[in-house]
């Protein structure tokens, strides 16, 4: 798929992922664009926030009391504008600002200046005034969290802690301006306590604090808040990931055709006490439609590997030679173990032939010796999780969980992979664009979900599907059966073969 073709999918709605910087540089363009104060773009994003509530989140103005919790920021600003609005309905409104008056922002001193006449503006400024933060946070039936915003990048200490920790056992509903307080805007980390959102309303695109790591654990359901900012001076092509992807992706079947039409593919991994592995992506690829599947395991492991599936080959080898021959997409790593040197000269022959390669597991700790030998892994798919990423770049996995969009790209920028970074917000990138989504659910954290999704990634290759088109198809498949399988068994007793159970289900629901 070509940028022009995701471009395509979704027409002027695409939605992009930004860093805070970029999303501040947005703010400024569009106000330097449309001779606008920083101050009246504040007010038209507190009014679209405000209708956001108003259609989502179904305030009834006979019984709902509204606490709006401010900053001392910018965010804040769109905060106290929401309860202007809602003030004006005729909603019960209070407004606390956490921190002290003196030190407001400029926007936010205009603001509040201009509604003081309305309603008495309440600061908390020591631990003393808490108590009366308690007293409004039970008095109310619905809060406006507008504490931090995107900017935050230290941890939560002090007053702003104990504040955002009385919001969460308040038992209220809460609604979010642009990321839960607390997420840091630029990985979606907690900064040692965020609030726990029923809503967040996200301004104009998504930050990456909004799809990374902690985000989906705090941001509730979220809506996008169009406050017509121009993204479109961002030049970056990092977009969030929409089903209408995938849609016209997966080739339509010919009456006149045979197996050799639909992939030959070949699976290399398994050693002892990890021979399932290769087994479970040999089985995950027959499932998403590969025509011949062929599991190739060193002759001195054979004895180990089981045979129970009559539609696996099954082929011990020597040499790459002995398993290649027709092979249209190879997948490699899966069960492999990390104690043979032989893989690495292996390795380098797959490189070196330039097929399809779909490298994962511990074939990313051979591939790890050999990355300054490749100038161009255009035929390379690379599936880690975070782990296994900082493994292959030598550094540790924190370091990854603080920026990993900028491992990623700078991995796929230095070899021309394509990479998918698994994760809570997985992230499908190569050279031309990036595509970051939130795919299954946590019961897929088990043994032999990612060999799973290495045989759905190699099977769709081998149907013909480019690298990119076949990792993001493949990553949403995976994780629709998932979620289908999670429905059926739950969360926690979800095993790696009931994904493979449904992938029929998912493929049926989305090409069918």
């Amino acid at each position: 798929m070509s940028l022009r073709n995701v471009r395509e999918c979704k027409g002027d709605i695409m939605l992009r992922i930004l860093t805070t910087n970029e999303m501040y540089r947005c703010d400024k363009v569009t106000c330097e664009k449309e001779n606008i104060s920083s101050v009246t773009l504040m007010k038209r994003a507190g009014k679209r926030l405000y209708e956001c509530i108003i259609k989502e989140c179904k305030l009834n103005q006979e019984v709902d009391r509204v606490l709006i919790v401010s900053g001392i920021g910018n965010n804040g600003g769109d905060g106290v504008v929401v309860g202007s609005h809602l003030l004006n309905d005729g909603y019960d409104v209070r407004i606390v600002i956490v921190g002290d008056k003196t030190e407001l922002s400029s926007d936010l001193a205009v603001v509040i200046k201009e509604i003081e006449e309305k309603v008495e503006i309440i600061f908390i400024k020591n631990f003393e005034d808490l108590n009366i933060f308690k007293e409004l946070c039970a008095w109310s039936t619905f809060i406006v969290d507008g504490i931090f915003g995107i900017g935050l990048n230290r941890s939560i200490e002090g007053l702003y802690y104990q504040a955002i920790n009385t919001i969460n056992q308040s038992n209220k509903r809460i609604f979010s301006i642009d990321i839960p307080s607390g997420i840091n805007g630029n990985n979606g980390k907690v900064m040692n306590i965020a609030v726990e959102a029923d809503y967040t309303g996200i301004v104009q695109t998504y930050k990456l604090g909004n799809v990374l790591n902690d985000a989906l654990d705090y941001h509730g359901k979220c809506f996008i808040v169009d406050a017509d900012i121009n993204t479109e001076v961002i030049e970056q092509n990092r977009y969030y990931f929409d089903d209408e992807m995938v849609k016209k992706l997966l080739p339509k079947r010919k009456h006149n055709s045979h197996k050799y039409d639909y992939g030959n593919v070949l699976i290399l991994g398994g050693s002892i006490g990890m021979t399932g592995a290769p087994i479970l992506s040999g089985l995950a690829a027959l499932r998403c439609g590969s025509g011949l599947v062929t599991i190739g395991i060193q002759k001195k492991h054979y004895d180990y590997i089981t045979k129970a599936y009559p539609e696996l080959m099954i082929k011990p080898y020597d040499s790459l030679n002995d398993v290649i021959y027709k092979k249209d997409v190879v997948g490699f790593g899966p069960g492999l173990g990390r104690y043979d040197s032989t893989y690495y000269d292996l390795l380098r022959e797959l490189i070196d032939s330039g097929l399809p390669l779909v490298i994962d597991a511990d074939g990313l700790f051979y591939l790890k010796d050999l990355l300054n030998e490749i100038h161009d892994g255009q035929n390379i798919i690379m599936t880690p999780h975070v782990g296994e990423l900082a493994m292959l770049l030598g550094i540790d996995s924190k370091s990854i969980l603080e920026d990993p969009m900028k491992y990623v790209e700078d991995l796929v920028n230095k070899y021309n992979f394509t990479v998918v970074l698994k994760g809570t917000g997985t992230i499908i990138a190569n050279r031309e664009y990036s595509i970051i989504g939130h795919f299954g659910n946590p019961g897929m954290a088990t043994a032999g979900s990612g060999d799973v999704l290495t045989g759905i990634i190699t099977s769709l290759v081998g149907q013909g599907l480019s690298l990119m088109n076949a990792a993001i198809l493949g990553v949403y498949l995976h994780g629709l059966a998932g979620n289908y399988a999670r429905d059926e068994v739950g969360e926690y007793s979800l095993i790696a073969t009931d994904i493979i159970k449904y992938l029929s289900n998912a493929i049926l629901s989305t090409f069918v």
